[in-house]
């Protein structure tokens, strides 16, 4: 897997994945997404083994969080004084 690529979204059955990525994809955004292969193998949608990771590249992970509400924690954490 291309090193550059971040996980940005578990799905739990392929209609979920295919709506998460259609989302970042109609905006621009690269999805890689990758199911374990045994659950692909049996076809297993559901579930552990139906689980599906999408990935995107690492330069579009708060553009694809912001998208899908996800919080993102900064380095630039403000320190008490």
């Amino acid at each position: 897997m291309d090193d550059n690529l971040v996980l940005i979204y578990t799905a739990y059955n392929p209609m979920e994945a295919k709506a998460v990525a259609g989302n970042l994809e109609s905006r621009g955004i690269e999805v890689i997404t990758r199911q374990e292969p045994a659950g692909s193998a049996l076809g297993i949608t559901v579930g552990a083994l139906g689980e599906m990771e999408l990935y995107v590249h690492e330069a579009d992970y708060a553009d694809a969080a912001a998208i899908l509400g996800i919080e993102t924690s900064t380095d630039d954490e403000t320190q008490a004084d």
